[in-house]
């Protein structure tokens, strides 16, 4: 007997846990993260 199942729902029923390649690539560009608008720290302590 066979199931055919998506690779999600796969990873879902299984519990797998995404490799740390695949959590890298699914952060968003870094277009996609507006910049921070406050100005930059001098290095004097």
């Amino acid at each position: 007997m066979a199931v055919i199942l998506g690779y999600d729902d796969w990873q879902r029923l299984t519990g797998a846990r995404p490799s740390f390649a695949e959590v890298l690539l699914s952060f968003p560009d870094a277009g996609d993260i507006p910049p921070d608008p406050a100005p930059a720290r001098g290095l004097d302590p």
